[in-house]
């Protein structure tokens, strides 16, 4: 299987429909319909039941869904990074630190000047968000740090209060 075959199979999850998985994907249904058929031979498994035109994802979908979404994560994350290497948008190393929206602006400035001065080098992303979404962009890697509310949604963290 490649990364195609996922990206097809997220879609018409998403989607709903081969057609509108060639509309979003920018390919013909046709090309859709082979490499879910070449996937689904892959797999030994059909992943849809096909009724009168339709697609019903079977159980074994369901099964392979989320694990395709965290692949299809895990690209998205690789070509952001060799978008930063092919235009050098970074020094020596890139940190890429969550902040609730209320601290973004007032809190964190000196935060990061502080850390510039002593790491000139780094480059700091900032990304905001309301603390549920910060946890998720730890747990899905864009995001390398992340300052959430205490005790974290997400019990599988390492999280720490501020020294």
């Amino acid at each position: 299987m490649n990364f195609k075959q996922l990206e097809i199979f997220k879609t018409i999850m998403d989607t709903g429909s081969t057609m509108a998985a060639a509309a979003q994907l920018g390919l013909s249904q046709s090309a859709i319909s082979r490499q879910l058929a070449s996937l689904e031979e892959q797999i030994g498994r059909e992943l849809f039941l096909r009724d009168k035109g339709r697609l019903i994802p079977r159980p074994e979908a369901h099964l392979l869904v989320g694990e395709v979404d965290d692949v299809a994560q895990s690209v998205a994350r690789l070509r952001i990074k060799i978008g930063d290497v092919r235009t050098g948008a970074f020094g020596e190393a890139l940190v890429r630190v969550a902040f609730p929206h209320s601290l973004s602006t007032t809190m964190l400035p000196p935060i990061v000047a502080r850390f510039k001065s002593d790491h000139p080098r780094v480059t700091v992303e900032i990304l905001s968000g309301p603390y549920d979404a910060i946890e998720r962009m730890v747990r899905n890697r864009v995001a390398d740090l992340g300052f959430v509310r205490l005790p974290p949604e997400e019990h599988s963290f390492d999280a720490r209060p501020p020294l």
